[in-house]
């Protein structure tokens, strides 16, 4: 094999230093990542006491969110439900008169079978106050 002309040389620095650059990002990335709290800001040990597999919080025992009372914010600690659903749960109660059954649940717009089944075990429907 020859000798390199100074653009063919240069061309093969450059992407040999890209080449670097893109596996260092990746290594770095990585290692952050794992350093990185994605956990709830506030969804404290007061109302969540005790591990859930479904959950990435914990929950006292006994501490099921009434979705006949909750506000929007205790709405949205539940595993799929966001602000616009808990929007909605809260809207369609309003125009309802609650929930009779937990399951009545599944008549909001939005939330599926799946949503369901993830905060069934999570949920209540006591009369409200």
């Amino acid at each position: 094999m020859g000798k390199l002309k100074k653009t063919e040389a240069a061309w093969l620095a450059a992407a040999a230093a890209a080449l670097a650059l893109a596996v260092a990002v990746r290594l770095f990335s990585a290692a952050s990542a794992a350093q990185i709290d994605f956990s709830p800001a506030d969804r404290s040990a007061s109302v969540w006491a005790e591990a859930s597999p479904e959950l990435p919080y914990e929950r006292a025992a006994g501490q099921d969110i009434n979705i006949n009372s909750a506000d929007a914010e205790a709405l949205t600690l539940l595993p799929g439900i966001g602000e616009a659903l808990a929007g909605r749960i809260i809207r369609y109660r309003e125009e309802n008169g609650g929930f009779s059954d937990i399951s009545e649940i599944l008549s909001v717009n939005g939330i599926g079978q799946a949503t369901f089944d993830k905060i069934k075990d999570y949920i209540t429907a006591e009369d409200m106050p």
